[in-house]
């Protein structure tokens, strides 16, 4: 998979989607309507928001501790932000998508993300496994329920992901792949903005 999202191949050829759809990454995204979805009770680690400041250019600004908690809709806004400034030339959707990609990096950089994914080095069905267990750590609300976990597929259902499920999170999913090299897709089935399944596919050998 390169930086646009484009295959060498095609992972789906010849397979069901089963009612699971690729995604259009111009779609709009109702910003003010995404937020005000997000219960007040969510919470967030401050690694994130770190890290975002980092790309931002702002990283004098140090109140944010990273295992402390921080509302998920201020983060959401922050990662509004570093998308529309990293990538003013594609639709905000992409840009979410792509600092989704920045999670997983984060997360190793952190000592729970060492001690939780650093011992699967790029075994991708390994690090699958460990998902559910990397969400709950770094926040409060949502979960993930990884469905299927075999050689060249995964399936993982998102459920009060309130985070933009469907960009933010496809990109955090995109970056363990790309984390492994792999080459591979997300496609998406929808049952809301904060509940979504990804069906993952990569090439093999």
């Amino acid at each position: 998979m390169d930086r646009g999202g484009a295959l060498s191949r095609d992972p789906w050829q010849g397979g069901s989607d089963e009612g699971f759809v690729a995604i259009d990454w111009s779609a709009p995204i109702d910003v003010a309507q995404r937020l005000a979805a997000v219960p007040d009770r969510a919470v967030v680690k401050g690694m994130f928001f770190r890290r975002y400041l980092d790309e931002l250019g702002e990283s004098g600004d140090r109140r944010y501790s990273s295992f402390k908690d921080y509302p998920l809709r201020d983060l959401m806004a922050l990662q509004v932000r570093v998308a529309r400034a990293r990538h003013p030339d594609v639709p905000l959707r992409e840009g979410l998508r792509r600092v989704g990609w920045l999670v997983f990096p984060t997360l190793l950089d952190s000592l729970v993300g060492r001690v939780l994914f650093g011992v699967l080095e790029r075994d991708v069905g390994r690090i699958v496994s460990a998902v559910s267990k990397g969400y709950s750590l770094v926040q409060t609300t949502g979960k993930a329920e990884v469905l299927l976990n075999r050689p060249g597929e995964a399936r993982v259902a998102l459920r009060e992901m309130y985070n933009f499920a469907d960009c933010y999170q496809v990109g955090i999913l995109e970056g363990v792949m790309r984390h492994c090299g792999l080459d591979g897709e997300i496609r998406l089935r929808t049952q809301g903005v904060a509940d979504v399944e990804c069906a993952c596919r990569w090439r093999l050998g």
